[in-house]
């Protein structure tokens, strides 16, 4: 009886020491260090502001066109352009009501398809200034009038060929000027073996030269001149 009783308290020691090691095992991930407590005298750090919120509407644009500008609407289908008077400007400025000269009607349109009437053009070009227009279909120049001068190079040209009045871009229009280079206007001119005299001269380089046997206008360019 003594030696069973001693057996079962051997068993049970042996049992309760290897209980307590295997509890005194860290679990996984103890063995890394842990975040300390916060300590209570440290100031407590402020909160983030919100960031601010995008706007509902877009910021307001710089007022290119207002209420009054003379402008030129287009081009429309077939390249077809229309002038009139703004009446009205979105706040964002990207949105314009222009009433019509053609039926005096207001339309609503974008921004970007407006041109706004302007005193002067590119290469120092004004209304009323005489210009030299193209080059159109098989080469063909006609000369005209600046009548109005618009944003983005465009200009009202009224043109001697039939007397109408038609918006051309500037890639097109050259400037009416007394000299280009050494050559003016009146100088006595060959055009290779024939002798002419130059009536007018252009900034695009071009020249109208009267022919001294014929008595007819041609237009020449400046490589083909030589003054005598």
């Amino acid at each position: 009886m003594k030696t069973a009783l001693f057996v079962f308290l051997v068993l049970f020691g042996f049992t309760t020491t290897s209980w307590a090691q295997l509890q005194d095992l860290p679990n996984p991930g103890d063995e890394f260090p842990q975040p300390l407590p916060p300590d209570p005298n440290d100031p407590t750090p402020q909160p983030k502001p919100p960031a601010p919120k995008p706007p509902s509407t877009p910021a307001p644009a710089p007022g290119r066109i207002t209420i009054g500008d003379f402008v030129l609407s287009g081009p429309f289908k077939g390249g077809r352009y229309i002038t009139g008077i703004v009446v009205k400007v979105s706040t964002d400025g990207r949105t314009v009501w222009v009433r019509d000269d053609d039926d005096y009607q207001v339309y609503q349109r974008e921004a970007r398809y407006i041109s706004k009437r302007m005193n002067k053009g590119p290469r120092d070009i004004w209304p009323g200034d005489k210009v030299l227009v193209g080059p159109f279909r098989n080469q063909t120049y006609t000369e005209g009038v600046v009548r109005a001068v618009y944003e983005r190079g465009l200009f009202i040209v009224q043109e001697n060929f039939d007397g109408g009045s038609y918006v051309r871009d500037q890639t097109l229009v050259a400037k009416r000027i007394p000299c280009y280079r050494n050559l003016c206007a009146e100088d006595n001119v060959w055009v290779g073996a024939r002798s002419g005299i130059i009536r007018s001269a252009f900034d695009s380089g071009k020249f109208t030269v009267m022919d001294m046997v014929d008595r007819k206008l041609y237009l020449r360019d400046y490589s083909d001149l030589k003054k005598k």
